[in-house]
């Protein structure tokens, strides 16, 4: 199964609370209902946005693509490093600060 999905919010430089967090996913199903999206910071401060929970099972082929990001509000930030994708066994350090209901077919 292929689940495709779209997601968006925001920070600020001086805190790590996520704003207009919002998730939309195509490859809709059962599913996918299951693997949420959630939104969440450490107490280092640094930001997540988290796919399933530690649970979740994603099956022998995973594969994380990130096509597009897009930055607004005159902010130059450094994407091109700093980035991780892995997959955890504990959000105990996470704060989890949105988790939208995922919108079919966005």
């Amino acid at each position: 199964m292929c689940l495709n999905y779209t997601i968006g919010g925001y920070t600020y430089i001086n805190t790590t609370s996520w704003y207009g967090v919002k998730a939309g996913v195509t490859g809709w199903s059962a599913e996918a209902n299951r693997h949420g999206v959630r939104f969440a910071s450490d107490s280092a401060g640094i930001r997540y946005i988290l796919l399933g929970n530690t649970s979740t099972q994603w099956g022998g082929y995973l594969q994380v693509i990130i096509p597009e990001i897009i930055i607004g509000y005159g902010a130059t930030p450094q994407i091109s490093s700093g980035w991780e994708i892995t997959l955890t066994t504990s959000e105990n350090d996470l704060t989890v600060q949105g988790a939208p209901t995922l919108n079919q077919n966005i």
